[in-house]
């Protein structure tokens, strides 16, 4: 019993990477509004903006550094 508890846990310990994917819960054309309300603001530089507008568009998940340093 133990081991079913464990054996989850045992890529962390292990050091594998790990996967973490995100799943919209709004619809592309909210997020675009959203965006665009975010280079409005500063929020974003327009190269930013271009980038994740094109990845808004495709549909998919959005890949987010969030380790950049700026």
């Amino acid at each position: 019993m133990l081991a079913g508890l464990l054996l989850p846990l045992w890529g962390c310990v292990a050091g594998n990477d790990v996967k973490v994917e995100a799943y919209r819960n709004t619809t592309v054309g909210q997020e675009l509004i959203d965006l665009e309300k975010a280079r409005e603001k500063g929020l974003v530089n327009p190269s930013e903006y271009e980038a994740l507008r094109e990845e808004i568009k495709k549909g998919g998940p959005i890949n987010i550094d969030l380790d950049k340093k700026k």
